[in-house]
């Protein structure tokens, strides 16, 4: 009850108890009580009001945000889910740039937050170039409408004008649970840009990892949120490099991995899985064939899931992070098998599966 009066008098202030009560569909006797028992409202003129107008200002860094300097970000702020701040304001520097891996985490974090109830503004009002590649990107058109951007949303989308157009960048494409909204020409369209820049003797591999990130969304995600996926190539970085990123909302990777092989007993009796950690657990399952989140629904392992995902990981040497809700694990292909490069706890809250590739080619043009 307490966010939804918080939300509701932050929006409409100035109103009584009974008619707070009639448009939150609350009992007013109970919304009264609150009310008066609560420090966190006033009564003037038997109308009610919040005693100050809690709003959480955060400044991005003043210059390349990465993945891993959104984390550093994050981590220097209290839990944005759990603050009693209603209003989060996230501005963009004057100087600020975003990279995509970056991109897609702003994008789940901010729609999370509107979806659980906060006020969220993201200001560009110091940097119109940070949000003129956003907008190229399609990251406006996969943003919550209650979101506020500032100093307006873009009049039009860039991404949507231009997709297609560029041979280094593959727009942010939804990807939903709904198998009927399901674009199936998605994992082509990032097999194509991606053999252009590294060898056309990955096409076969790399779109059988594309397709199969994509329809583990599909499948498995369990979120009316629309995944999102989107290729970037950076040919003109210090090491020249692919990025590929997928993210969904839904009930996270190692949650619908450790039930599914605990049912199906799928590492023998060697591996204690509820005493691995999920770095520990996904360094398996991308050595080993036959893990998928597949085996959750199904007793067939018709699939060979993540380990589909491992084998491109192994042809092409590439560096592979996953985001869960409070963890990340880095991971490294060492010796035959996948090895936690880093693995992080106790980070800041992040809803639903973040995986990124980093994929590194050797020509620049």
């Amino acid at each position: 009850m307490q966010k939804k009066l918080e939300k509701y008098i932050s929006e409409f202030p100035g109103q009584k108890a009974r008619v707070i009560a009639k448009k939150l569909g609350l009992e007013r006797a109970k919304v009264s009580r609150f009310l008066h028992e609560s420090d966190l409202f006033i009564q003037e003129d038997c109308a009610w009001h919040l005693i100050e107008s809690k709003t959480l200002e955060l400044d991005l860094p003043d210059k390349w945000i990465t993945a891993t300097s959104f984390e550093r970000f994050l981590s220097g702020s209290e839990c944005l889910f759990g603050c009693n701040a209603v209003n989060i304001v996230i501005s963009f520097q004057e100087k600020s740039s975003i990279k995509l891996d970056a991109g897609i985490r702003l994008l789940f974090l901010i729609n999370m937050l509107a979806r659980s109830g906060k006020n969220v503004t993201l200001n560009f009002s110091r940097c119109q170039q940070a949000k003129g590649y956003l907008n190229r990107a399609g990251f406006f058109d996969a943003l919550d409408e209650k979101i506020i951007v500032l100093p307006a949303r873009p009049k039009s989308s860039t991404a949507k004008v231009y997709r297609g157009g560029s041979n280094k960048l593959v727009e942010f494409a939804e990807i939903h649970a709904n198998l009927k909204k399901y674009d199936n020409a998605i994992p082509d369209v990032l097999t194509n840009t991606f053999i252009k820049h590294s060898s056309e003797e990955y096409e076969v591999p790399a779109y059988n990892l594309f397709s199969e990130l994509c329809e583990n969304i599909v499948e498995h995600s369990n979120s009316p949120i629309p995944g999102v996926v989107a290729m970037q190539v950076y040919s003109n970085a210090a090491r020249p490099h692919i990025q590929i990123v997928i993210s969904d909302a839904g009930d996270g990777l190692c949650n619908t991995l450790r039930p599914a092989l605990k049912k199906n007993n799928t590492l023998g009796k060697k591996f204690d899985i509820d005493k691995m950690s999920d770095g520990e657990l996904l360094a398996i399952a991308y050595t080993r064939g036959g893990l998928s989140r597949k085996n959750i629904t199904s007793d067939d392992c018709g699939g060979l899931g993540l380990f589909t995902s491992g084998l491109g990981i192994k042809r092409y040497g590439a560096n592979l992070m996953i985001r869960l809700d409070t963890c990340q694990v880095e991971l490294k292909f060492e010796n035959n098998r996948f090895v936690i490069h880093k693995e992080h706890s106790n980070l800041p809250k992040l809803p639903g599966t973040h995986i990124y590739f980093q994929f590194f080619i050797d020509k620049t043009e």
